[in-house]
């Protein structure tokens, strides 16, 4: 975890940012697109970070179980995770601005922004299924859903929690 570093903001205007947490390997669909994608989601003192790094794992596993079943789903997610860490690893020490500038699809959603009273963060057992909590957030008239991985929620409450009391934890 990243603590006290010069970060932009997203208008790049230098400012003194913390970050509190990172929940990595989220699947989630850009505006505008169809399928979902993996991204990082970066919390920091103002708002949440969606960085996209590439094909979503769920999906490309899907697919090879769809094309040669169980060997090919390990084989399709094998084929994409590679990337996604790549990528992750060359972002690495970069601000958020600069990350969020990388990709066209990136965005960002500040604190202040998010619907307090429709936002949440389902983990019981009917929501994830053990596959993946949803991350639910609506800002500014816009619903944003992200699939955390199951096995990052407890990890992943806390950083909800420290960050915003704006998403409630279910």
């Amino acid at each position: 975890m990243l603590m006290g570093i010069y970060i932009y903001s997203p208008k790049e205007k230098l400012m003194k940012e913390r970050i509190i947490g990172i929940i990595e390997n989220v699947q989630a669909k850009p505006p505008g697109a169809l399928m979902k994608k993996t991204c990082d989601l970066v919390f920091a003192d103002t708002g949440i970070a969606c960085i996209f790094l590439g094909t979503s794992t769920t999906v490309s596993a899907m697919l090879g179980n769809a094309a040669g079943g169980t060997g090919g789903a390990i084989a399709f997610y094998a084929s994409t995770q590679p990337a996604i860490d790549e990528k992750r690893k060359k972002g690495a020490g970069k601000s958020i601005g600069k990350l969020l500038a990388q990709d066209k699809e990136n965005f960002f959603i500040k604190y202040s922004d998010i619907e307090k009273e429709k936002s949440i963060y389902k983990t019981g057992f009917f929501d994830t299924l053990f596959i993946a909590a949803q991350l639910v957030v609506h800002a500014k008239g816009k619903k944003y859903v992200f699939d955390t991985p199951c096995s990052t929620k407890n990890i992943s409450k806390q950083i909800i929690l420290r960050a915003t009391g704006n998403i409630r934890v279910g």
